[in-house]
């Protein structure tokens, strides 16, 4: 059974006007609640809202019955919280689609989801997946795989899969999308449990490489291994290499990364070469013209939106 958090609005300074709720997938105002100025909050519920659509918030002033826009829309969240497996989640649901895409978010912050707006107007199922940070602080992230346990994994993987069964789709049609963290994480699920093809914008491939020299990269290693023993470095460098060496599928790689930044020369090319060696995979490379890593925020989402299309239109 699905939990749906109730989504808690500031009106705080906001006096006699309404708070709207409106349906981007139609451009409607769908629900409408009077907002007096004692209220420090609304509460809105989610679960009698349409899950294949998307809703954003705003407050508008009633002004001679014409409405007027007070403030920009607000996207709104509905995050969800499966009890069973204990890990929290956005989803969008499609009527029609046989397509799944998962999005690992690359944000520090707990239950904090990226890229909702690359999947706006899109008709495919859409389960998008927060890393888990106990303390909110940016050396105790798991990268999808746990603190100090490795059980986060699991976790993640059983609702991928719940999701994926209940709605009958099958493995080769199940996309896993995200940058740097985001892009270890689809890497290393799409080589290891068998779905069919991966976004990819500049990911981290060897963990332990990527965050054994410096003060940040050795909490972030001992907050997930337990350790900062040169054993578990080294298995955490190995994770997407074995994983892809294991495989029996081959997926279809979309993979972005800048063509001067260390996760293409460091990461990628040897990445790829072992690709190209083994046939474990098929992969399209775009190259962007960035050497620092946070400039691709600035060139991913476009490529993204290509290989979006062009996996919906095969």
């Amino acid at each position: 059974m699905y939990k749906v958090n109730p989504i808690s609005i500031n009106t705080n300074g906001i006096n006699h006007k309404n708070l709207v709720i409106i349906d981007e997938f139609e451009n409607k105002v769908v629900e409408t609640y009077c907002i007096t100025g004692e209220e420090e909050y609304v509460g809105i519920r989610l679960e009698h809202l349409n899950p294949c659509h998307q809703y954003s918030y705003s407050f508008l002033n009633v002004d001679d019955s014409i409405y007027n826009e007070q403030i920009k829309r607000c996207k709104i969240i509905p995050e969800r919280y499966e009890s069973k497996i204990d890990i929290p989640y956005v989803y969008y649901a499609s009527e029609n689609s046989k397509k799944l895409f998962v999005i690992f978010s690359s944000a520090i912050e707990a239950n904090k989801y990226n890229y909702l707006n690359q999947f706006k107007q899109k008709d495919v199922h859409q389960l998008y997946l927060a890393d888990d940070n106990i303390d909110g602080q940016d050396t105790s992230c798991a990268y999808y795989l746990g603190n100090g346990n490795l059980q986060y994994e699991q976790k993640v993987y059983k609702l991928i899969e719940k999701v994926r069964k209940e709605n009958q789709i099958d493995q080769k049609d199940v996309v896993l999308f995200g940058s740097s963290k985001g892009g270890f994480a689809s890497l290393y699920y799409t080589f290891k449990y068998g779905y069919g093809s991966a976004i990819l914008g500049s990911p981290t491939v060897y963990l332990g490489k990527m965050h054994k020299d410096n003060e940040r990269g050795k909490k972030i290693i001992q907050h997930i291994m337990g350790d900062f023993e040169a054993s578990s470095i080294n298995q955490l460098d190995k994770l997407i290499i074995n994983a892809l060496k294991d495989s029996t599928h081959q997926p279809h790689l979309f993979y972005h990364v800048g063509e001067k930044e260390p996760r293409y020369t460091r990461h990628a090319v040897h990445l790829l070469k072992l690709i190209d060696e083994t046939k474990k995979a098929t992969y399209e490379l775009d190259l962007g013209p960035y050497s620092n890593h946070n400039d691709v925020v600035h060139y991913f989402p476009q490529y993204a939106q290509k290989a979006i299309n062009c996996i919906l239109n095969s």
